[in-house]
């Protein structure tokens, strides 16, 4: 085989990887684990060419002892059920970084995978106002739309998980949009600002700030890039941010309730309903402070320790995902994670600071994201956000080949 069917094969492989990855990490483990045991025997057979081309960093290893971490904390755990299940999502995605570390090389099939991401994502954020349209004709009449948000379930998912999706599609919709020329600017660009007002359909205030974020983190960042880039990265991110408030005007007065923040009654109540989820997320940490309670267990470790006999539960989860990982993973799964994190963003800033535009856009989204799971916790409950989050990962901190390859022309 070529090298450049190689190179057409990992694109199509990674490409079902990621659409499969996005509904359910075990179904796209039954797809990925004979392709890339398949890809691993060809390689074998020429020499290991790519396997032996991988040069590891400290994401590297920081995803390999992840793995280890895992599996000792699901040993450790007071029920292995759950934390078997997320050891091995994590192991899979682990294979999946590990098999684009090895045979995705080139920055062709990056820019091939971003679009493809950008389309998924136009037409899942189209699909989305459709699911909202419902929604508010049916609440509309009632009062204000975010004191019902909880009644939308996009795709039957919380608006939050939604919400924390749709932020993690963002960045690859983004790149694609700033690299593109004539009218498909003008198309990507009409993708983001559809990706932008599904977010603020939301009502989620965590949402919002981290949107926020993102936004003026990408324009900062190329601030420290070529001065025509800063430019047109201000006039577009402006321009689509500026439409996409302006379309949401039939619901203006709850996106107004949102910015504030702390207005209504609800917000209030949320709010302190975070704080009592972070007493008991503390309070389970002090159980087990070293390994914790096990991955997937802290609903049931707090309604075995924390609200025995209680019907006032504000809310199963968490809510923050750094408090959930003490009390899940302990001292040891939170420093390897901590670890795992600032390695990636330490490789990114480097190579943003170096000129490269696309570390810029995702530093700015892992920033973003990061803050997000302050405000809600969707990464171990939702099997897309690792997998976007991995991406983002092996898109920021890889030097990727400049040759062009004519991966369809053969």
């Amino acid at each position: 085989m070529s090298n450049s069917k190689i190179i057409l094969s990992a694109l199509i492989a990674l490409c079902v990887f990621s659409f499969l990855g996005f509904i359910s990490t075990t179904l796209m483990a039954v797809f990925m684990l004979p392709i890339v045991f398949a890809f691993c025997v060809y390689d074998a057979a020429h020499n290991s060419t790519y396997q032996k081309a991988i040069r590891f960093s400290g994401a590297d290893y920081c995803f390999i002892i992840l793995c280890v971490v895992e599996l000792i904390c699901c040993a450790n755990s007071i029920y292995k059920p759950n934390s078997e299940s997320v050891a091995l999502k994590i192991l899979i995605i682990t294979i999946l970084y590990f098999f684009v570390r090895a045979f995705v090389t080139h920055a062709i099939q990056i820019r091939y995978l971003c679009s493809v991401i950008t389309c998924f994502a136009a037409v899942l954020a189209a699909i989305t106002l459709l699911f909202f349209i419902f929604h508010a004709q049916k609440y509309s009449e009632l009062g204000s739309l975010e004191q019902y948000k909880g009644f939308y379930r996009p795709f039957g998912m919380l608006s939050n998980d939604w919400a924390t999706v749709l932020l993690c599609l963002m960045p690859f919709s983004a790149i694609s949009m700033l690299n593109a020329n004539g009218k498909k600017t003008v198309l990507l660009a009409a993708a983001n600002c559809l990706i932008i007002i599904s977010i603020l359909v939301s009502f989620s205030r965590g949402a919002y700030l981290s949107l926020a974020l993102f936004v003026i983190a990408s324009i900062s960042f190329s601030a420290l890039l070529k001065q025509g880039l800063f430019r047109r990265t201000i006039f577009l991110f402006s321009a689509i941010t500026v439409l996409a408030f302006a379309l949401t005007l039939p619901v203006a007065g709850s996106v107004a309730t949102t910015i504030r923040m702390n207005k209504t009654v609800s917000q209030q109540k949320s709010v302190e309903g975070r704080l009592t989820k972070y007493t008991e997320a503390l309070e389970l940490f002090k159980r087990q402070p070293l390994l914790g309670v096990g991955g997937g267990n802290y609903t049931l470790a707090v309604e075995r320790y924390c609200n025995a006999g209680q019907n006032d539960i504000f809310s199963p989860r968490c809510t923050n995902t750094y408090l959930q990982l003490l009390a899940e993973r302990g001292i040891v799964g939170f420093c390897v994670y901590a670890a795992l994190f600032v390695a990636v963003l330490l490789i990114v800033f480097r190579r943003a600071r170096r000129g490269n535009v696309d570390a810029g856009i995702l530093l700015s989204a892992i920033l973003a994201l990061m803050f997000r799971e302050v405000t809600f916790s969707s990464f171990f409950e939702v099997d897309s956000i690792p997998l976007l989050f991995t991406l983002m990962c092996l898109i920021a901190t890889n030097d990727y080949k400049d040759g062009e390859y004519e991966i369809f022309k053969h």
